[in-house]
């Protein structure tokens, strides 16, 4: 199953994040409504409660899951633990290859510090 994962604010239209996980072909999209630095989302833990080995997670970009390293690294992990994939659209990044993971890695530290 592959999952597409959108988080705005409320009073933000997710309507360009939910068009790119359509074009990828995601098979069911999570809409979380709520400030991007928020340490708690909801509905981001309850699809990492139900996805399982071989599922996909598919972002639009890096700051849509975690908005600093320690997060984006944590949930990287975390899907790696359980074997599932996770793809950045804007970078075209695939962490079901090892250069993936890495370029993952170096990216998400160059975010930060910027």
């Amino acid at each position: 199953m592959i999952y597409g994962y959108t988080v705005s604010t409320p009073d933000q239209n997710l309507d360009t994040q939910i068009e790119q996980l359509t074009k990828f072909g995601v098979d069911e999209i999570v809409k979380e409504e709520i400030s991007g630095v928020s340490n708690q989302k909801q509905q981001l833990n309850e699809l990492l409660s139900k996805i399982t080995t071989g599922d996909t997670l598919v972002v639009i970009r890096m700051d849509r899951p975690g908005r600093n390293t320690i997060q984006l690294l944590q949930l990287v992990e975390q899907l790696r633990e359980k074997n599932i994939y996770f793809f950045i659209l804007n970078l075209g990044i695939d962490t079901r290859i090892p250069t993936g993971k890495f370029f993952l890695t170096v990216i998400a530290v160059f975010s930060e510090l910027d």
